[in-house]
Formats: structure tokens, sequence, C-alpha cells
């Protein structure tokens, strides 16, 4: 009698289960197919299930040559939490990360993978999972995690995009609350041999660079004093790194003394690991057409095309609302794009076209700017819209 209680019992669980399977909703069915077509020519995003986005997620690709979203891949069970993607020789990255915020704990981790050759999606072990330096032209991808108590070390989870496999190595931060950071969302990496990084809440802020030979870290610079809110971006040939930085998050008396005063682009050379040129920023009057203090305007975000270097920059306390200007490495010559922007939350160059993500939260909408002409080609426009 007692054993028949428990299959009774098993069965009624069983049935349960796959009663809530049943009932619970389902994203659509997805066939994979190819669509090598869009191979550096398309923006992707992971953006949350609009029914249910606890659930699972889209993969959004945009295709920047006819400015519209032309496929949108069902991910059932992926979190959008980490909406950034990147991607190398046709292949789409993502991080999935679920929380249980109630206990605090992570309840799933994984890195995606859908490569448009088959249309297929694999799935990678993630070992940490936040910052990510961008995947190099030689297919190294490092994904920057937290500080493991019992490594007393920084959890890496480096990934070979050409064999598709990952591993975790642990590096030494510079102190113990330090953690590491990426310069920029670097959709798509120019440079090939290193990726690049910093190292952030040290005494000393540090350029980092993990060598994708053999994983190896190294130091690049090392400014001296802390200096919060980076974001840089590495030169195509790999020779040159462009940081800016806002004079107020200098934390301390910096050399050269200009960071303790102007808003600047800091030109690293790679090579002999040392500061080539700090550049003072244009005066906020010709920024945004009024005489503000230095500390009531700041930058953010990087990139780099052909001999300019592309900066958004605000007025505080006003963020919604930018400017994106260039300065020209040859020349030392300043341009503006014409017109007021929305806000920016991602700020990446695919090809020759600036692409950034300009909703907070959801990831959204994009803009689009041609950069042979400079000209703003999409503004503020839903990634959900397809034909």
């Amino acid at each position: 009698m007692k054993y028949l209680f428990l299959v009774v019992l098993t069965l009624i669980c069983f049935g349960i289960v796959v009663g809530c399977t049943l009932l619970r909703p389902h994203m659509p069915s997805y066939t994979p197919e190819p669509f090598p077509e869009l191979d550096g020519k398309a923006f992707a995003a992971l953006l949350p299930w609009k029914e249910h986005p606890d659930l699972g997620s889209y993969l959004i690709i945009y295709d920047l040559e006819n400015l519209k979203t032309v496929k949108r891949i069902p991910l059932e069970g992926v979190s959008s939490f980490l909406g950034y993607c990147y991607y190398w020789n046709g292949k789409y990255y993502f991080q999935s990360i679920k929380f249980d915020f109630g206990h605090s704990w992570i309840t799933s981790r994984f890195l995606g993978v859908v490569n448009s050759k088959d249309g297929k999606v694999k799935y990678l072990d993630l070992g940490s999972h936040g910052h990510c330096t961008g995947i190099t032209q030689d297919g190294k991808m490092y994904i920057l995690g937290g500080f493991s108590g019992k490594e007393e070390a920084i959890i890496v989870t480096v990934v070979d995009a050409e064999k598709d496999e990952s591993k975790v190595k642990y590096y030494k931060p510079s102190c113990i609350a330090g953690t590491f950071s990426d310069l920029g969302t670097n959709y798509i990496n120019p440079a090939s041999g290193y990726a690049y990084f910093w190292e952030e809440y040290a005494p000393q802020t540090r350029i980092l660079r993990f060598r994708t030979s053999d994983d190896a870290l190294e130091e690049v610079y090392n400014f001296g004093v802390e200096i919060q809110g980076i974001s840089g971006a590495v030169s195509e040939d790999g020779k040159h790194l462009y940081i800016a930085i806002n004079f107020p998050n200098v934390l301390g008396t910096a050399t050269p003394s200009i960071l303790n005063e102007q808003n600047v682009l800091v030109i690293i050379d790679t090579e002999k690991k040392d500061i080539e040129k700090v550049v003072d920023l244009p005066s906020p009057e010709w920024l945004f057409g009024v005489d503000i203090p230095e500390k009531d305007w700041a930058t953010a975000w990087v990139a780099v095309y052909k001999d300019w270097v592309y900066i958004p920059a605000w007025r505080e306390p006003d963020v919604t609302k930018g400017i994106i200007f260039k300065y020209n490495v040859k020349t030392g010559e300043f341009a503006k794009i014409d017109g007021e922007l929305p806000a920016m939350y991602s700020f990446d160059i695919i090809g020759d076209k600036l692409v950034a993500v300009t909703s907070y939260g959801t990831r959204e909408k994009i803009m689009v700017i041609d950069l042979e002409t400079d000209k703003i080609l999409v503004k503020d426009q839903s990634m959900w819209d397809q034909d």
C-alpha cells in the first residue's frame, strides 16, 4: 500500500509539472536559416520578449544598408539582462544571465552564439558575466567578471571565436577593490593581437590589455591616480588608443596637469606604452552654444573611423540630449555633427556607419549615421520594426 501511494504521488507530481509546462507561454518556433548576406552590414541587439520578458528574448538583426530590422530570432529561456551583442566572422555572441533577486544568486548563465552561415544557435559555458572587451579581429573575446574571494583574483571568461570554445582564467588586480571594465561597447573590435580594457576603483587607474596569443595580461599605461568613467577606442591599426576623460572624474592630482583642468582626449601610443598627446577638447560654447563651466558638461563613448575620433557629449544635469563631435588625428581639426541627438547607451562603428542605441532599459531604439557624409540616416527608430 505504501509503495502504491508513492507511485500515485509521483504520477500526480509528474502530471502537475507537465501541465504547467504545457500551460506556460512559449515563443514562436524558430527554423534556422542562413543570412550571410548581412555579415558586416548589420547590427544586433538582444531585446526582451515583450509579452513575457522573463521567459525569453529576441535577437534583433538590423540591416544597416536598408535601415530596417530584417530578422527577429526567438530565443526561449534567454535573458536580455545584458542586451549587448558582439560580432565576429558571421557569428553573433550574447550573454544570458538570470538572477534570483530574492536570494541574490544566479540561476543560469551562458554565452549564446548565432551563426549566420546556417542560422543555428549554440550555447557555451560562461564562467563570468559583465563587461566585455568585444571580439578582436583574430577572434578573441574576454568577459570581465567579478572578484573571486577564493582565488583572490578577477574571473575572466576567455572566448575563442574561431573554435567556439570558452575557458575561465583568473587575473590579479592591483588592489583588492580593483575591478576590470571595458573601454566601450566594441561591437566589432578593429584590432588584432590585443584586447584593451581598464582597471577601475583602484588608487592608480591602469590601461591594460590581454595578449590574444597566450591570454597574458599587460599594462599599457598607469595614470598614477584614480580616474572614473573612462571610455575609449583603439585605432584600426591597433597602434593608438584614444581615451576621453572628464576632469571631475580625476580623483587626485594627475600628470600631465591638464587632466586636472579640462575635459580631454588622451592619445596613447600602444607600442611605446606611453601618452603621445593630450588634446584639450573644444569649449562648451563651441559645443553647445552657451558658456558653462567645464564641470557642467561631460563626454561619453569614443569610436574611431579612419582619421576621425567620434565623441558624444552632453550638458549636466540634462543627459537625455546631446551632440556628437569629432577630432581629426592628423590635422587637429574639430567638427560637429549637426543637430541635437537623443541620449546614447551604446556607441559603435560598423563599416562606414556609426550606430547608437538610444532608448533606456529596453534598448528598443537605434540611431544610424553615415560616416562618409556625417548625415543622420535614422535618429530614433524602433528596432522592433519589421516588414
